[in-house]
């Protein structure tokens, strides 16, 4: 398992920090709690940490830019879901993307879709870029032909598992 730590400053509200869990030979996402938002980072080789904040978190392994990854993050997440690979605990579920995800327009090119700003919040950013990590790291796993549990199926998606901080 690969734990996830999305920290998010730059929306609404208070800066954020969100913690969850992959299975990377799965995909299969549990976002666990909220932590308080610090710059400061442990190295980890099982940890992801992913920002919006590159300039002001320490040691990120994944940095999020608006203009150049919102499409990809977005789509991610919405194909992740709609997989039923996402697990939302329900501490955190006030910023469940879904709340904000809207459909713009549909063309010849897809339905092309935005996030509602007037009520976006870091939460909500923290939980897709957290969704977009665990993808990454999911590509990276399969790629590299770690595929140890099999037996790990998205029927199986919310076997216990949980993050002791």
């Amino acid at each position: 398992m690969i734990k996830l730590d999305a920290r998010v400053s730059a929306y609404n509200g208070a800066a954020i920090r969100i913690l969850g869990l992959c299975i990377p030979s799965t995909g299969q996402v549990k976002l666990q709690k909220i932590m308080p938002f610090d710059s400061q980072t442990k190295q980890d080789d099982n940890t992801i940490i992913v920002t919006d904040s590159p300039q002001i978190v320490q040691n990120w392994q994944l940095a999020f830019n608006e203009k150049s990854h919102l499409d990809e993050v977005i789509k991610t997440y919405l194909m992740r879901y709609k997989n039923g690979l996402i697990r939302i605990e329900k501490e955190l579920e006030r910023f469940n993307p879904q709340t904000v995800i809207a459909t713009r327009k549909i063309d010849k090119n897809g339905a092309q879709q935005e996030l509602n700003s007037d009520s976006l919040e870091n939460g909500h950013v923290a939980i897709l870029l957290a969704v977009w990590a665990s993808a990454k790291a999911s590509m990276i796993s399969n790629a590299m032909g770690n595929n140890a549990n099999q037996s790990d199926s998205p029927s199986g998606l919310m076997m216990p598992f949980s993050l002791n901080v």
